[in-house]
C-alpha cells in the first residue's frame, strides 16, 4: 500500500512539473554576398519546444527600426495555437534596408502559456551587429578585380620567362658546359 502511495505521489509530481520550455532563435541572412541597400535581408524566427507539455497561445514579435529599413515583405510577428513538446516552428520575413551603416538588431520577444494558463515570456538570442553596405562598396571589396589580376599575371609571366629564356640560351649554345662552335 505504501508503494502505491509513493507511485501516485510521483505521478502527481511528474504531471505538475511537466511544463513547456521554448527556445527562441533569431537568424539574419542575405541571399546576396553582403547586406546591401535596397537588397532583401532574410530574417528567420525559430521556436523549439524542448519541454514536456504543449505550449499554448505562442506569440513571437520582432521589431525593426524604420530609420534603417524602408519596407517589409511578410509579417514581423507570428502566432501559433499549440506547439507540442519536441517540435519546432519557424517564421520568416524579408526586410529591405534603406540606408548604409552599422545596425544592432534587437532581440525578438516571445510569450506563451502552459496547459494551466500560466503565462511565460522570453527573448531570442542577440544577433550580432549588422553592417549594411552600398553596392559600390561591395564591388570594391568583392568585385572581379580584373586590373589587379592582369598585373599579377604579367609579373608572374616575366618572373618565369626570363629564367626560361636564359636556360634555353644555355642549352642551345653550350654542350656539356663547353661552348659550341
Amino acid at each position: 500500500m505504501k508503494l502505491l502511495h509513493i507511485l501516485v505521489l510521483a505521478c502527481m509530481v511528474a504531471l505538475i512539473a511537466a511544463e513547456p520550455f521554448l527556445i527562441f532563435k533569431k537568424t539574419i541572412g542575405t541571399p546576396a554576398r553582403a547586406p546591401t541597400v535596397e537588397n532583401d535581408l532574410l530574417v528567420n524566427l525559430q521556436v523549439f519546444n524542448v519541454g514536456d507539455s504543449n505550449a499554448l497561445s505562442v506569440v513571437v514579435e520582432d521589431k525593426w527600426s524604420d530609420q534603417y529599413f524602408a519596407e517589409t515583405k511578410g509579417e514581423t510577428s507570428a502566432s501559433w495555437g499549440v506547439i507540442p513538446p519536441g517540435s519546432n516552428f519557424s517564421h520568416s520575413f524579408i526586410l529591405v534596408p534603406n540606408t548604409a551603416g552599422r545596425f544592432t538588431p534587437t532581440r525578438g520577444q516571445i510569450s506563451y502559456k502552459n496547459t494551466y494558463g500560466k503565462e511565460f515570456s522570453g527573448y531570442s538570442n542577440s544577433p550580432q551587429q549588422l553592417s549594411i553596405y552600398e553596392w559600390s562598396e561591395v564591388d570594391k571589396r568583392a568585385g572581379a578585380h580584373f586590373q589587379e589580376w592582369a598585373v599579377f599575371t604579367v609579373l608572374i609571366a616575366l618572373s618565369v620567362a626570363f629564367p626560361g629564356l636564359y636556360y634555353g640560351f644555355i642549352t642551345f649554345n653550350y654542350q656539356n658546359g663547353i661552348l659550341k662552335k
